[in-house]
């Protein structure tokens, strides 16, 4: 598990599972039946779990969860209710080494903070120090803010937590809201400590009608 997001955090990584095989050539090792790997706060669950350190692969599957605290949340655990922990749910989950990026597929549901991104697949993409950067979503996005009763609609987002912004794009992009109705864009901004939405009908940043500022 050293080198991906579970290993975020001090002390070691705790797995808890069912079976466990381990394969000296090539090296690989294998954790079955209600997996558990967590390390902190930091939380990985999954029917299966399949590692191999040769192609520097973590793979999971059934009915994954995974938790992490970004550290800017650990840091200011006071200020953490717009942001707070991440929780993805997915099929299935494969971390690259090489790459700096885990892959989730499969009824992708991010929460946090009581809002919702669903979508067909998203890449979890890492720094050099595999701490999370962002999450790149795409097939069939969408944003459910329950607290403000507002839902969003289109083909991609990134989930930038870095930056604090979550930006919809699609062909096009659809926002529905309780007091400004509907309205439709290529382009929706979300911030995520405030809520405020800024909808545009172009690339180029032509706010359009219905926009919330």
């Amino acid at each position: 598990f050293a080198g991906t997001p579970r290993a975020a955090g001090s002390g070691p990584i705790r797995v808890e599972a069912q079976e466990a095989f381990w394969q000296d050539s090539p090296p690989t090792f294998t954790f079955q039946g209600g997996v558990r790997a967590w390390r902190g706060a930091n939380l990985l669950v999954a029917g299966q779990v399949q590692g191999n350190e040769q192609l520097g692969e973590l793979a999971a599957s059934g009915l994954v969860q995974t938790v992490w605290v970004p550290e800017e949340v650990q840091a200011q655990p006071g200020d953490s209710d717009a942001r707070g922990p991440v929780q993805v749910d997915a099929d299935s989950l494969l971390y690259r080494q090489g790459t700096h990026e885990a892959i989730y597929s499969g009824s992708v549901r991010i929460t946090q903070a009581g809002r919702r991104v669903m979508s067909e697949e998203a890449r979890l993409e890492l720094d050099a120090n595999d701490r999370i950067k962002r999450l790149i979503c795409t097939g069939k996005v969408r944003l459910e803010d329950p607290e403000r009763d507002r839902r969003v609609s289109g083909e991609s987002a990134v989930y930038d937590l870095a930056a604090g912004t979550i930006i919809v794009r699609g062909q096009p992009v659809v926002l529905e809201d309780p007091v400004r109705g509907r309205a439709q864009g290529s382009r929706l901004i979300y911030q995520l400590d405030d809520g405020t939405v800024c909808l545009l009908a172009a690339e180029d940043g032509t706010a359009t009608e219905g926009a919330t500022p």
